[in-house]
């Protein structure tokens, strides 16, 4: 392995020590490096709570070696730096980082789950409290009622003509995401079940007015509260309590409903939140809306394609962050009102995600992407009602 220090020859790392002796440290701060360790860029030198532990010393020490070679100064490191065959000085120990703090890191800092997923837990008791997942919603029909169990991704509050609050959430699943609509009678009362990272069952409808499946809220459990409640309860309670109110329940078909004594709250009532504007624009200047109006739309009118990005099966995990992160660079630069779902490959199972960011579609930009990603990639524009998220 061949190490490089000043004005000698480029080669890998072979410890934290070496990455900050012989990166500029005024380019890579300490923030960045602090987020390529907790996106696990940087697990061949050492494991995420040694290499986080070791890491205030090793910029202080970078930082000195820099100054000194500046000033023309040599340093005992330099005159006994590690031949090309040593290898690499792994930093084991430290403070174990908990899993699912390691698959927030991931998701804050590269807009995906890559190692693992915070659903695989429990995913063997899922089937139990579902009826559909999110791979499943192109085969519902519309009005269709279901229950789908997730991770809120994100949410974002809208304001209606009559100035009531509503949300768009995100759920994600093992098999994709989908749009969940909570209407403002419903959001008033279950308005904490919504934070980011929460992992919930919701029971709704489905609509299908913009040809993309969405969720039509109309109640929502946490999943501690549906598991302490056990499958068979937690189904009969939620057939009481929206049976009712929409004639019919929400049996899978899996079991037989029996009665139980004990009802666990669906939502706990909150105080209605302030108005805020949605999308930079300010409530009043916002097109006229019917009362519990559907979420005004980000998306452009008219917009009928999404451009598909697929990373392929064979490389090898430690490129992805590199090659996700030349994406999303070169998409950057072509805004516009298309849509980007980003197809992956981690251990073992197809992932996609929808990507912030919206693009105009040219020739060009299939070429472009390809070039910046550095592996072999796909970039095709697909129409709406081809999109499926697996």
């Amino acid at each position: 392995m061949s190490v490089r220090y000043a004005g000698a020859e480029a080669g890998l790392f072979a410890s934290l020590d070496d990455f900050c002796r012989r990166v500029d440290l005024h380019v890579l701060n300490r923030r960045v490096v602090e987020s390529l360790i907790k996106a696990n860029a940087m697990a061949s030198l050492g494991s995420m709570g040694a290499l986080l532990d070791a890491l205030d010393a090793a910029l202080e020490n970078g930082a000195r070696h820099q100054r000194d070679v500046a000033a023309g100064q040599s340093t005992l490191f330099d005159l006994f730096a590690l031949p090309a065959d040593s290898g690499t000085a792994f930093l084991d120990g430290g403070d174990e980082i908990p899993r699912r703090e390691r698959l927030r890191w991931e998701k804050e800092l590269i807009g995906l789950y890559l190692s693992d997923h915070p659903l695989r837990d429990i995913e063997a008791e899922l089937p139990e409290y579902v009826t559909a997942y999110t791979g499943d919603l192109a085969e519902e029909a519309d009005q269709a009622k279901v229950t789908v169990g997730g991770i809120v991704q994100s949410s974002r509050r809208v304001i209606t003509r009559a100035g009531s609050t509503m949300l768009v959430a995100t759920l994600e699943d093992l098999q994709g995401s989908v749009e969940v609509v909570v209407f403002p009678k419903v959001f008033e009362q279950t308005g904490p079940a919504w934070a980011t990272d929460a992992i919930v069952l919701v029971a709704g409808r489905v609509d299908r007015r913009d040809e993309a499946a969405q969720i039509l809220c109309e109640a929502v459990w946490s999943w501690d509260d549906a598991v302490r409640m056990g499958p068979v309860p937690f189904g009969t309670e939620r057939d009481r309590l929206l049976g009712g109110r929409n004639g019919r329940g929400y049996s899978n078909g899996r079991r037989e409903p029996v009665p139980v004594e004990a009802t666990v709250p669906v939502a706990v009532a909150v105080e209605e939140p302030a108005l805020v504007a949605v999308g930079g624009v300010e409530p009043a200047e916002e097109p006229p809306a019917p009362l519990d109006a559907v979420p005004l739309q980000a998306a452009p009118a008219g917009s009928s394609a999404t451009v598909s990005v697929s990373i392929g099966d064979e490389v090898p995990t430690e490129r992805l962050l590199g090659a996700i992160e030349s994406v999303k660079g070169a998409l950057i630069g072509r805004p516009g009102p298309l849509p980007v779902v980003l197809t992956i490959s981690v251990a073992g199972a197809t992932r996609q995600v929808r990507l912030p960011d919206r693009v105009a579609w040219d020739d060009r930009l299939s070429e472009a992407v390809q070039r910046a990603a550095g592996v072999p990639i796909s970039v095709e524009l697909q129409s709406t009602a081809e999109e499926r998220l697996a």
